[in-house]
């Protein structure tokens, strides 16, 4: 009876252990801090909600995106002026617009994330690492600093005014671009130097001899200005990358098939900016004469948004609003097939591709070439149209038909390449893919069908090849509860004993 009850204890104090570990490890990977996504806000380093005034003099340069929302009015620029590869936006546009969205939503962020209470008084708190702070009302006294070490993230929510004195300094070994300060009211920057973005519910003053490494975002309540005091001198930037205007290419796979054949027309939207750029009118590509969409279009884009195509139309289209990622690119697909023979030139203009970075500033071009079929030859026709996706390391197995000619027929592939793991072969006068695709991604190839009297038609193809659904983890706020749960249920059970 005796070792079962110290058996019994020392499972209960065991569980216990493990509920307090668990809830520990989950607390404490809650608490950790998280920098904001600021989305299309990230090229600025001035915004506001009813005005935004530079400086007299020599004026301010900015490094960075100027723009203003609701209330476009910007004034004192020139002097003050923007660095290269930046824009002035001088009417609250659907880029601005953006941006203030997308910074209400990092001041928000930031809101949510608790840590450290410090000092109003910033003099007094030492050196700071990386971390979550709290505090009242900021202020840095004159002449004084605020010391910042360390390579991660470091957030202050001020929950009402940001005070930063004539004279006073914020230095240290912290990256400028890893320090965020979310103000509730209004941010008054009188400082020789000072660090970080400031996302400000209300009204941010950069004054004179004032230099802002960061960005200062003001506003982001029902109104708010941000206005450069003084003779100017001073900048205000550097952690705003310049925009870059996005790029277009495209390509036919086949770029060569046979009349009555169908092609896989690529539209890759490339975009170089360390921000999304988001679609600030509707993008639509026409297709030359002689060419139309097929009819299972199969449209499709990797870009966040809609794109449309009719069968038997002339258009695709990526609609309004639609994003291209940051540092990468994204793309449209849609099939098209053409009747009869020629070269057809698809182009696609500059200025076609308007977004919030900008619009493309070259032309893309594609052709498509379409051969006769030999004399006597009737349009032949492949099924299906298109095929389903694989999933790595499960069996693939689709069949190819062909009708309109005389049978037997041969498929072969014509261009392009398989899905690693994919082959095709005949089985019984049909085509056979077939395999256990071995890793994933898109490939795009064409196939062809040649009947017994050697007509050709050719088809091309988009298969996808996507990794197999892992078993989702349990959320974070889940492991809370449960570690709360096991510890509790530990705790009774021992003082039951």
């Amino acid at each position: 009876m005796t070792r079962t009850l110290r058996s019994s204890r020392t499972s209960l104090v065991l569980l216990a252990a493990v509920g307090l570990l668990t809830f520990v490890v989950a607390h404490t990977t809650l608490r950790a801090q998280v920098a904001p996504s600021l989305g299309t806000a990230a090229p600025f380093a001035v915004l506001a909600s009813s005005a935004v005034t530079g400086s007299t003099g020599t004026g301010t340069l900015i490094n960075g995106s100027v723009g203003s929302h609701p209330t476009a009015t910007i004034t004192n620029f020139p002097p003050s002026r923007v660095g290269a590869g930046h824009t002035l936006h001088l009417a609250a546009n659907a880029t601005v617009q953006q941006a203030k969205t997308d910074a209400k939503a990092a001041y928000d962020g930031l809101a949510a994330q608790s840590g450290t209470t410090i000092n109003d008084n910033l003099s007094t708190n030492g050196a700071l690492g990386p971390g979550v702070y709290t505090l009242g009302a900021a202020d840095l006294p004159a002449s004084t600093s605020m010391t910042l070490n360390g390579s991660g993230i470091f957030i202050f929510n001020v929950a009402s005014t940001l005070t930063m004195n004539v004279g006073s300094q914020v230095l240290g070994t912290a990256n400028a671009c890893n320090v965020y300060w979310r103000v509730g009211s209004s941010a008054t920057l009188n400082g020789t130097s000072f660090m970080g973005t400031v996302l400000a519910d209300a009204s941010i003053t950069v004054g004179a001899g004032s230099n802002v490494t960061g960005r200062v975002l003001g506003g982001l309540g029902a109104t708010g200005a941000v206005t450069m005091s003084g003779a100017g001198g001073n900048t205000i930037g550097g952690c705003s990358d310049a925009v870059s205007a996005p790029t277009v290419s495209k390509a036919f796979n086949a770029a060569s098939i046979t009349a009555g054949g169908t092609s896989v027309l690529t539209i890759t939207l490339n975009n170089s900016n360390s921000a999304t750029s988001s679609l600030t009118a509707a993008f639509t590509d026409t297709l030359p004469t002689g060419v139309v969409i097929a009819p299972v279009p199969s449209v499709s884009t990797t870009c966040g948004g809609t794109a449309t195509a009719t069968a038997g139309g002339s258009t695709v289209s990526l609609a309004n609003g639609s994003t291209l990622p940051s540092s990468g690119s994204c793309t449209i697909t849609v099939r098209v097939r053409a009747a009869a023979a020629g070269s057809y030139v698809n182009t696609i203009p500059a200025g076609a591709l308007q977004t919030s970075a900008g619009n493309n500033a070259a032309a893309a071009s594609a052709t498509l070439t379409v051969t006769a079929l030999p004399a006597g030859c009737p349009v032949i026709t492949i099924t299906p149209e298109t095929l389903p996706n694989g999933l790595v390391g499960q069996a693939y197995s689709q069949t190819l038909t062909a009708s309109g000619g005389t049978a037997p027929y041969t498929f072969t592939l014509q261009s392009g390449t398989l899905p690693p793991g994919i082959s095709l072969t005949m089985a019984g006068g049909m085509g056979l893919l077939s395999g256990t695709p071995t890793s994933n991604g898109s490939s795009t190839f064409t196939i062809r069908a040649t009947d017994a009297a050697n007509c050709p038609a050719d088809i091309s193809y988009v298969m996808v090849v996507t990794t197999a659904t892992a078993v989702p983890t349990m959320p974070e706020f889940f492991l809370l509860m449960l570690g709360l749960v096991l510890a509790t249920l530990g705790y009774f059970h021992l003082r039951s004993r």
